[in-house]
């Protein structure tokens, strides 16, 4: 499992981890990130509000890294070799995030 660990870097770093991960899971592993998921549109809500905070202090404290969508997600997983994502539950701003290997 990791955490808060694919916001640090850009694409292309946080590919060469996800690749790293699926090559040392077995068929029909799993992978489970616990990061920020950033919603596809701008939200209203107390959360989204938050959460749009935080992406803007990434972006000043950490120039390579930023927040991602679940469809960044998606590109991500497929790209590293994963069959499909889930994300099965979110809190706080927060979502757990599954990478799934399969055949």
């Amino acid at each position: 499992m990791k955490q808060c660990i694919i916001h640090h870097f850009d694409d292309e770093r946080c590919l060469k981890i996800l690749k790293n991960c699926y090559e040392a899971i077995p068929i029909n592993g799993k992978v489970i990130v616990v990061d920020m998921l950033v919603p596809d549109a701008p939200e209203t809500s107390l959360a989204g509000k938050s959460l749009f905070q935080y992406e803007l202090l990434m972006m000043n404290v950490n120039t390579e890294g930023k927040e991602k969508t679940r469809k960044e997600f998606e590109s991500l997983a497929k790209a590293a070799g994963f069959s499909h994502i889930q994300v099965p539950c979110s809190a706080y701003n927060f979502s757990v995030v599954e990478f799934y290997k399969s055949f």
